[in-house]
């Protein structure tokens, strides 16, 4: 199923996230929220405001205060990041195949046998579908319409036989990753490593 292939694919990341400090599915787990800065999130900024109606260290304002700091999802960046509600219910599993991102990378990757280098596909989806129809594709790398670089990735996508996904990284690139699920029993021992660009 795809909650359990997107189990699968937080746990190929290994469950911690060095860039932001904390697990990659904290705020999952908080009910289905999604990590994001602190002024794109204005259910936490009006709890902050909140506190200034409420007695100074009364049991309502420490009970705010505490259910403000759980909310809080990174660590280590100086701009503050918190748990809050979705933008949008957009699916990152179709198929067999789940996916993170953006800024989501594929390390130690190997091209899958007999696949364009990039191959070009206009969405993330098709570029998972078509890692689906590859007998030795195990994970995929995808350049969204938002990627700006000057290396003009946009619409790329990387079918790999081997690899691990990254954490989150602080590239500002809008590439996804992901994972595909299927059931395949084929020889991996020549691969050629690749990183992402």
């Amino acid at each position: 199923s795809a909650m359990k292939t997107l189990s699968l694919l937080i746990t190929a990341l290994g469950l911690t996230d060095g860039v932001l400090g904390v697990e990659l599915d904290y705020c999952e787990r908080q009910g289905g929220l999604e990590c994001r800065r602190e002024d794109e999130c204005p259910e936490y900024r009006e709890m902050q405001l909140s506190l200034r109606y409420l007695s100074s260290r009364s049991d309502e304002w420490k009970a705010l205060v505490q259910k403000l700091d759980n909310l809080l999802c990174n660590t280590n960046e100086r701009r503050v990041k918190v748990c809050c509600a979705r933008e949008t219910d957009t699916d990152i599993c179709s198929g067999s195949c789940c996916w993170l991102g953006p800024s989501v990378g594929v390390i130690g990757g190997g091209r899958a046998t007999g696949v364009g280098w990039p191959e070009k596909f206009p969405t993330v989806e098709k570029c998972a579908k078509r890692c689906e129809e590859v007998a030795d594709c195990k994970l995929f790398h995808y350049y969204g319409a938002k990627d700006t670089h000057a290396s003009n990735a946009y619409t790329d996508c990387y079918l790999h036989k081997v690899g691990t996904l990254s954490s989150y990284l602080a590239d500002g690139r809008d590439r996804y990753a992901g994972i595909c699920t299927k059931d395949t029993n084929t020889d991996t021992t020549t691969t050629t490593t690749t990183t992402t660009t």
